[in-house]
């Protein structure tokens, strides 16, 4: 299933896709310079940059499921990549999990962030 979804997201034939070690990520790798999720509704979005990394997270609608990601551009210029973060079938109470998840972090990572830009 995971495959599928992370296909319709990014329908890139060059990504691959691994389970982190330490956590219940997915890590989509391969990804070109200006990737975005596609084939999705995005229901909420935010930035986060620290140096010259960056981080866009999305919570998102892909065909029955929700979805939370994070794309990555690492500081030293490595190649760009996505975490699947939390991924559950819509309407359930794992998915309120994951919507109350994704929107928790963005508020307190992309606020943070956007603080810190303020007051350089």
């Amino acid at each position: 299933m995971i495959k599928t979804i992370i296909s319709q997201l990014f329908p890139i034939d060059t990504i691959s896709v691994v389970t982190r070690r330490r956590s219940t990520d997915w890590e989509v790798n391969g990804l070109p310079k200006d990737a975005t999720p596609k084939n999705c509704q995005v229901l909420a979005m935010g930035n986060e940059t620290h140096g010259n990394m960056s981080r866009t997270h999305y919570l998102v609608k892909v065909g029955n499921h929700v979805a939370y990601l994070t794309i990555c551009l690492p500081e030293f210029g490595d190649s760009l990549f996505a975490l699947i973060r939390g991924l559950a079938q819509a309407g359930t109470e794992e998915a309120d999990d994951v919507c109350k998840h994704a929107k928790t972090s963005m508020s307190i990572v992309c606020a943070s962030s956007s603080m810190q830009r303020q007051a350089a």
